[in-house]
């Protein structure tokens, strides 16, 4: 972050929003060997809820964003979080940058898969938007799917 904005990375490209299962509210990659990350936009989900960029609903973003919430917790944090404050103090853009580099692609040559877009969005749209995020269910969770 500098006084000019902040700079959200997606991992390994924006592309990485076609990992993201709408029906899981979930990444269904949690990382790749580095080695593939050029290959990544080849190899990206060819069957993804998010192929037809025109098409993607407020339904979609909100459980993008949810499955966001687990990937970076999960990847930062080693846990699940749901307070919107831990959030914002956590999982800062420079929190997962250095995670993902020292830990993930130093440590063990892999990158966590992780997109920018619904990161930015749960930060723009504050805790409101966190908290309608946060309330939704899974089709695993629910009888009945909303999409």
């Amino acid at each position: 972050e500098t006084e000019n904005g902040k700079l959200y990375i997606s991992y390994p490209m924006i592309e990485s929003i076609r990992d993201v299962s709408c029906a899981e509210c979930a990444y269904k990659t949690f990382y790749i060997p580095v080695e593939q990350s050029p290959d990544y936009k080849a190899i990206a989900n060819p069957d993804s809820d998010f192929k037809h960029y025109p098409s993607i609903t407020r339904e979609m973003w909100t459980r993008a964003c949810k499955a966001s919430i687990n990937q970076a917790s999960i990847m930062v944090l080693q846990r699940s979080i749901t307070e919107y404050k831990t959030f914002i103090e956590k999982l800062t853009q420079s929190n997962i940058y250095g995670t993902q580099r020292t830990l993930f692609l130093e440590k063990n040559g892999v990158i966590v898969v992780l997109n920018a877009l619904p990161m930015f969005l749960l930060e723009f749209y504050s805790e409101v938007f966190w908290n309608e995020v946060i309330s939704l269910t899974t089709d695993a969770e629910a009888t009945d799917c909303d999409l």
